[in-house]
């Protein structure tokens, strides 16, 4: 809840106004990340906000980010030919229908 009048990107919000951060919109913050549409498994620039921050970030953060990692790096060890199945322009995100986002599929081939 909006605990003041104030303006967000134009938008006025009012004291008493429900409001909704979404850590995926804040993610793709052009002014934070350079090219923030591209997907880019080698960026080191990644002060990203998906698992909170302070003392409301995620306990398992860092086991996931593991898990993520192994598992990424271990399935292009196995499969180095994999790449997608279709131009990646033509891929079909969701990120208006799901909280975090993402592609609904990714059709591969190797």
């Amino acid at each position: 809840m909006a605990r003041e009048d104030f303006e967000l990107g134009g938008t006025p919000i009012r004291r008493g106004d429900s409001v909704m951060p979404l850590t995926w919109a804040a993610n793709r913050d052009p002014a934070h990340f350079k090219d923030p549409g591209r997907l880019d498994i080698r960026r080191r620039d990644n002060a990203h906000i998906v698992y909170g921050h302070g003392p409301h970030r995620c306990l398992g953060a860092a086991l996931a980010t593991a898990e993520l990692e192994i598992a990424i790096s271990t399935l292009l060890q196995r499969m180095p030919g994999l790449r997608p199945a279709v131009p990646l322009h033509t891929l079909d995100w969701c990120m208006d229908r799901l909280p975090g986002g993402g592609l609904l599929t990714l059709p591969v081939q190797w």
